[in-house]
């Protein structure tokens, strides 16, 4: 069974937080000894004067009861239109992907009671810092009357001082960072997450075995979260009975 809501177009929504980020992981330097960051000017034009740098055009709420006929299992999500509010060719691709994204997560919603559809769930949070806007997009597939699927993210890094997108690897070099020392750091911190949940039904080859299971690749989503912290995203961490994303502090 599902509800679903589509809230009026043009309603600014902005999230400090998405509310499931699971795993956190501190980094191992000292915060104090990470380099000052000089901020950029911020000179873009924005595509709407009246608009955050991030918005959304249209939205749909989202229930979906699993688990039991009586609803007793809820998941409640959204699926989002976002616009990054930046007059910039590389930022228009960017829109055009998050349109084509919102399209694809509500075609398969059916206004049924009972129905076997599915459709993706768009959510999103954003930051800027040091003249740089961190926009995180997270993607959770759903299918009527299932359990989630795990949440996939990723990341766009706008340069608001000319409007050009930036890599993970010069979101990484802020902080002094290569994208080799963040892997080899992230792993380190993904067999300390799992084994700090496992405790004592883990062994070394188990432990292994688990790591090597988790995704951390240059491919990983990188931000910079609202606090000005550079973040690397693990997916695929699987830890007792459940699999989570591991978000590692840079």
């Amino acid at each position: 069974m599902q509800l679903i809501t589509r809230r009026a177009k043009r309603v600014p929504v902005v999230l400090g937080a998405l509310t499931l980020l699971l795993g956190v992981a501190g980094c191992s330097d000292d915060p104090e000894k990470r380099p000052e960051i000089t901020p950029r000017p911020i000179t873009v034009t924005k595509l709407y004067e009246d608009q955050d740098f991030v918005f959304t055009t249209d939205k749909y709420d989202i229930v979906n009861h699993y688990g039991s006929s009586t609803g007793e299992k809820d998941f409640t999500g959204t699926i989002n239109h976002i616009v990054i509010n930046v007059d910039s060719p590389e930022v228009a691709e960017i829109n055009n992907i998050l349109e084509e994204r919102f399209h694809q997560g509500v075609q398969g919603i059916s206004r049924d009671e009972y129905g076997d559809s599915s459709f993706l769930l768009l959510d999103y949070s954003f930051s800027e810092s040091y003249g740089i806007l961190s926009l995180l997009v997270s993607e959770t597939g759903v299918v009527i009357a299932s359990e989630p699927s795990e949440i996939a993210y990723n990341s766009y890094n706008i340069d608001l001082s000319t409007g050009k997108t930036l890599t993970a690897e010069e979101i990484l070099a802020l902080y002094g960072w290569s994208m080799d020392k963040t892997m080899a750091h992230a792993k380190d911190e993904v067999s300390g997450y799992i084994f700090a949940i496992l405790e004592y039904e883990q062994t070394p080859e188990l432990l292994d075995e688990k790591v090597e299971q988790a995704t951390i690749t240059p491919d990983n989503a990188v931000y910079i979260d609202e606090h000005g912290v550079g973040v690397y995203i693990v997916q695929g961490v699987h830890a007792g009975n459940h699999t989570t994303p591991l978000f590692v502090l840079i």
